[in-house]
């Protein structure tokens, strides 16, 4: 006897497109056998992977500057434009 598999609920959504984008998708739906919605949803999870990928290379270069200034002034916000533009620029 065959187990029946639960599938993960899908959500409805409408979706609008110029008419040539509607006729490329469904074209490349039919290419490879498939439904213009399992198409869209095949490239989705195309798209989140490189969405998190992003993510992680983002997460990755805001980590790499943590502790860079461990050892700089602690008044540094406070005494930035100095810093930045020379004490005769500083400000009033």
């Amino acid at each position: 006897m065959a187990v029946a598999r639960k599938r993960p609920k899908l959500k409805r959504t409408q979706i609008s497109f110029e008419p040539e984008q509607f006729e490329t998708l469904k074209r490349l739906a039919g290419r490879r056998g498939m439904s213009l919605a399992q198409f869209l949803r095949d490239n989705v999870r195309a798209i989140e992977g490189y969405a998190e990928e992003e993510d992680r290379e983002y997460y990755e270069r805001m980590m790499s500057i943590v502790g860079v200034l461990k050892d700089a002034d602690p008044d540094l916000s406070v005494k930035v434009d100095e810093i930045l533009y020379g004490p005769d620029m500083s400000g009033p």
